[in-house]
């Protein structure tokens, strides 16, 4: 992909399918190589403003919930929480394109923290936390999960 040190992506939430890191990167994804995050723990811990985002996510009454939460990572957990996902080779321009998907998380160096057999191959490891001010360590009331979103998850 490039003559420098090979890049990954830490995916761990709806990025882990393939078709949605297709669409995103504008490209087929070559390998896909299975890894660990130690010292961190996954969480619907993200949580979206519905009503003042660019778009809005209504139940199926018509309702609109106040908050979407969305899947996370979160440093500090115990080892049997190591959350597993994917690690995807990236270049720079395919990092400016994730930015842009994951406008709510910060891109972060997990470099340190992943392991998995091939996971030495990547000289930079990274994966997108959510942004201080998104960061819910418990749920606002009234927040959901998009059901769309969590079947994607499961089926990655």
């Amino acid at each position: 992909m490039s003559s420098g040190p090979r890049i990954a992506v830490f995916a761990y939430g709806s990025l882990v399918a393939r078709a949605s890191a297709e669409s995103t990167l504008g490209r087929p994804v070559g390998e896909i190589t299975l890894a660990r995050l130690q010292g961190w723990r996954r969480r619907f811990s993200q949580a979206r403003d519905n009503l003042a985002s660019e778009k809005s996510f209504a139940a199926p009454d018509g309702r609109l919930p106040p908050f979407v939460l969305g899947l996370n990572i979160e440093p500090g957990a115990e080892p049997e929480e190591a959350p597993n996902g994917t690690l995807i080779e990236v270049t720079e321009a395919d990092l400016a394109a994730l930015d842009v998907r994951e406008l709510r998380y910060d891109r972060t160096d997990v470099t340190n923290a992943v392991s998995g057999a091939g996971a030495e191959r990547f000289g930079r490891v990274i994966a997108y936390v959510a942004k201080p001010e998104r960061f819910a360590p418990v749920p606002p009331a009234g927040a959901v999960i998009l059901i769309s979103y969590a079947r994607t998850i499961v089926r990655a």
